[in-house]
């Protein structure tokens, strides 16, 4: 456990002024913890509230391995999060739904094998360059945490599959300042 009273910073507040456009953009990977050598996380010895969520350092893939990427649609997905639990003992319940539109073999064979697996999402922010994380070494996403598919109904309705995945967690999610994982050598 981390003892909150080091850091130097605690405030909630925003500067005026600054961009703050919602969404996620089109791009989002998924990496199962059993094809990561290393997960980077946040400085423990940081002093600021911002050290709490920020990763600066870089997650290491396995050999013959690469992110699982997901191009969702922009206006049907993004993140969400709540605190849950008791007093003093709260944490973050953080989702992510993705959609998908058709279903081809491709996206319903890769729903269905992630499935199987837990690790972490990377979805690239709107403002900034850099990534929102969900899920750490600690307690990683799980995939499917309900899913739905569907043919779309009449000539108007939108067939494609809904892919949801969760996390829990000290913090609603993290900053990942690193590179994106590249398929690692032979």
């Amino acid at each position: 456990m981390r003892d909150y009273d080091s850091i130097t910073d605690l405030a909630a507040s925003f500067k005026d002024g600054l961009d703050n456009g919602s969404g996620i953009q089109e791009i989002a990977y998924f990496i199962p913890r059993s094809w990561l050598t290393t997960i980077a996380a946040p400085d423990p010895a940081g002093t600021t509230a911002a050290s709490l969520v920020e990763i600066s350092g870089n997650h290491v893939l396995a050999a013959g391995k690469s992110p699982i990427r997901m191009e969702p649609l922009f206006d049907k997905s993004g993140l969400t999060g709540e605190s849950v639990g008791e007093v003093l003992s709260s944490v973050f319940q953080t989702g992510a739904e993705f959609f998908f539109p058709q279903l081809s073999a491709t996206v319903l064979g890769t729903a269905g094998a992630i499935k199987n697996y837990r690790g972490l999402i990377l979805l690239k922010r709107m403002a900034g360059g850099d990534w929102i994380q969900i899920g750490s070494e600690e307690i990683l996403a799980k995939p499917i945490a309900g899913g739905a598919f569907g043919t779309g109904q009449g000539p108007t309705g939108e067939p494609g599959i809904r892919v949801n995945f969760q996390a829990h967690g000290n913090m609603p999610y993290y900053i990942y300042k690193g590179e994106l994982p590249a398929p690692a050598g032979p």
